[in-house]
């Protein structure tokens, strides 16, 4: 299905890239087909992949190449045949499509092509050209994914040379917002912001007069980066269309939900998509239309049960751990000091769509925060410290609603006997001891140099005393000798005399 759109009376129009036309009348449920088999339209390959249809009075206007614009009135059941030369030379039909229309006035069709925009009287069928200028135009190319905003500006995408802006009171173009993205759609959601489908940068967000603000791809749980269509839902949503599913996106969130064949969805690649007036949506592929209401597509607001299923060794299949009873009943285990390569699993019981369950662990502890969301059912934590750890994990069903509380389990690592507590209380009783002993030979040692010094030094004070006694007895000796000598001379004379 190549374009979609609804007239007055909530009836639908889709054309297929064969030239096929139906026309869904929703209050009576009937469904006519207008193929143009046998029809000089059919027979001139007019409708060779139209990608382009617009409503305006119930008559639809549909775009093919050459350009050229093919008018189906509703009333009479009739066509009518718009030739328009081709304004832009030496170009392939192909490259001449018709990418997008849309109502200028009453009286007047804006028509998207390669190189600008047409200006289109529908009463005398005279056209005028509004060229950009590209100077490659096999490079450098409008897209069909263009969209007028609430100001009435026609913002369309093209390749390598982003975003262009068509101001068609003022008949110019302006400025491109971004000169590297390559562009694919445009949408202004109800808030005025513009979205921006890309062919390999994922959902972009711009700003009319600043550019590109945030994009979004696969990272950020896209199924695919490149995004082709888009529509805004009631509840403010956008439901992207990419090549690997649908998906719709919550700005106020900014989270994804997808959905593909085994949501329901016929096919995985849809190009064309319309909101009816009723918030009923609509999706055109190669295998037909398919059409739900948004609010079908809510959440599973029941979060899953968590449960922690192993606690192994890693890589030690030598020495298995050993449990008394479940793990998912245990609320701590001890574990020796080589024991600290630990390997989790752990599983959501949630099951729908369980491949699409989402885990987030953390080790207490160890961990600063809490890993990035993801599909992995395991966790491994190598060469830890002894010491009280707690292990969590937490999960989120396909719908993202998170079970917080989760599953833990305390792990307490035992230390080495030469690094329990008894063991440092007797490596300090031997540091003491040893500071100790240490002291006591050193107040000995003060005690004995002390005890020399004043045996030293009374020896020393002896000796001077001895000298003293000595020059004092040689003193007084000298003092009587002289004295007795004068006496002794007279003496011996006197004795002699006699």
């Amino acid at each position: 299905m190549s374009s979609i759109c609804e007239d007055k009376k909530n009836n639908l129009a889709v054309i297929t890239g064969e030239g096929t036309v139906y026309i869904y009348d929703k209050s009576r449920n009937q469904r006519s087909k207008y193929n143009f088999l046998g029809t000089r339209l059919r027979e001139q390959a007019y409708f060779n992949y139209p990608k382009a249809m617009f409503d305006a009075n119930d008559d639809l206007w549909i775009g093919d190449r050459g350009p050229r614009l093919i008018k189906f009135i509703r009333e009479t059941k009739s066509f009518k045949e718009y030739k328009i030369k081709s304004p832009i030379q030496n170009v392939t039909s192909i490259q001449n499509r018709v990418q997008w229309i849309f109502e200028n006035s009453d009286d007047r069709l804006l028509i998207g092509i390669l190189d600008g925009v047409i200006e289109l009287n529908k009463l005398t069928g005279s056209a005028k050209l509004y060229q950009i200028g590209f100077k490659d135009l096999n490079a450098y190319r409008i897209i069909g994914g263009a969209f007028i905003d609430k100001e009435n500006r026609i913002w369309f995408p093209t390749n390598f040379k982003g975003i262009y802006e068509f101001a068609p009171e003022k008949k110019e173009f302006i400025k491109p917002l971004d000169s590297n993205i390559q562009a694919l759609k445009i949408y202004e959601d109800r808030k005025g912001n513009l979205w921006v489908g890309t062919f390999v940068n994922g959902l972009v967000l711009t700003d009319k007069h600043k550019g590109i603000i945030k994009s979004y791809t696969m990272r950020d749980g896209l199924p695919s980066n490149q995004v082709r269509n888009m529509i805004e839902d009631d509840e403010g949503n956008l439901w992207l269309l990419t090549p690997n599913g649908v998906s719709k996106f919550n700005p106020g969130k900014e989270s994804f939900k997808n959905f593909g064949i085994e949501d329901g969805l016929k096919s995985r690649q849809y190009n064309s998509v319309h909101k009816s007036s009723n918030g009923e949506i609509f999706l055109g592929s190669s295998n037909g239309l398919v059409s739900f209401f948004p609010k079908q597509a809510e959440d599973n607001i029941i979060s899953p049960m968590v449960v922690i299923t192993t606690i192994s060794l890693f890589n030690r299949t030598d020495d298995s751990l050993r449990f008394d009873k479940s793990i998912s009943d245990l609320k701590e285990i001890e574990l020796s000091y080589d024991q600290n390569d630990l390997y989790f699993e752990f599983v959501a019981l949630h099951y729908v769509k369980p491949e699409n369950n989402l885990y987030s662990v953390m080790l207490e502890n160890f961990d600063e925060n809490w890993t990035k969301p993801g599909t992995m059912r395991n966790a491994t934590y190598t060469n830890l410290s002894p010491g009280e750890y707690k292990f969590r994990v937490k999960a989120a069903n396909s719908d993202g609603i998170w079970n917080e509380e989760g599953a833990s389990i305390k792990i307490i690592i035992l230390s080495p006997w030469w690094a329990s507590n008894w063991a440092y209380i007797v490596y300090l009783l031997l540091i003491f001891s040893l500071i100790y002993f240490t002291w006591q030979m050193q107040l000995r040692r003060i005690k004995v140099r002390h005890e020399f010094e004043m045996s030293k030094f009374e020896t020393q004070k002896l000796h001077e005393v001895d000298e003293l006694k000595s020059r004092f007895f040689a003193n007084i000796s000298h003092e009587f000798r002289t004295p007795l000598t004068l006496i002794l001379g007279p003496v011996k004379r006197i004795i002699e005399e006699l």
